[in-house]
């Protein structure tokens, strides 16, 4: 199991994802003993009324070398930190200070896992035992979900912390699943379905100018 604690990174915990379709992080129980904590994808494929099959998910991209990492702003909410992946050139830590964080799918978004994509799998025990995140901010999260029927559950979905300037991409949000961004505060988790606010009641003739609608 890689730490995931930028000031802890070393060497071993270098890893190869090129082509692979998912990785299992496992933790070391003993020496001959371990066990898997989470399975992380790239895409994860979410097919509407099947289970999804290998061919749904799509693969991380050949050359995605380097370290997995926890980052957050000190000065905004723990809620809106993430899992990234840093792209280098070499195992030497020092080269994380010259890579470059692996982009999403959608080529220009970093690909990320928010904790709140995280905080009911095994994942989240081990950012609380890095001491990345607080058990009262996981116990925060978990009092915010309670009643909510929808949250994020794929990196497809875009987190972020209130007053951070984000991408979203209009032209392809059906196809890229992000109709909706994640607002995220000290005490609250929330979205806007830009899908709704963005909507038009008839599709422009050539010449006219889009009728947007908002709700």
């Amino acid at each position: 199991m890689p730490t995931l604690n930028p000031s802890k990174i070393r060497a071993k915990d270098y890893v190869d994802l090129s082509n692979r379709v998912f990785v299992y992080l496992r933790k070391r129980r003993n020496e001959k003993e371990e066990r898997a904590v989470s399975a992380i994808y790239y895409r994860r494929g979410e097919p509407e009324g099947r289970a999804p099959t290998p061919e749904d998910h799509i693969p991380f991209p050949a050359g995605t070398r380097g370290f997995f990492y926890w980052t957050a702003n000190p000065r905004l909410t723990p809620l809106g930190g993430e899992i990234r992946f840093r792209i280098t050139n070499s195992s030497f830590v020092d080269s994380m200070a010259i890579g470059w964080d692996l982009l999403g799918p959608d080529g220009y978004s970093p690909w990320r896992m928010s904790v709140l994509q995280i905080a009911n799998t095994p994942l989240v025990d081990y950012l609380m035992s890095e001491m990345l995140i607080s058990r009262a901010d996981h116990m925060r999260y978990l009092n915010i979900q309670r009643g909510r029927k929808t949250l994020p559950l794929s990196n497809s979905q875009v987190s972020v912390q209130s007053g951070h300037a984000f991408v979203f991409d209009f032209a392809n949000m059906s196809r890229t699943h992000q109709e909706k961004v994640w607002v995220v505060g000290h005490h609250f988790v929330s979205w806007v379905n830009f899908g709704k606010i963005m909507q038009t009641r008839n599709a422009p003739r050539a010449g006219e100018d889009h009728n947007i609608h908002t709700p």
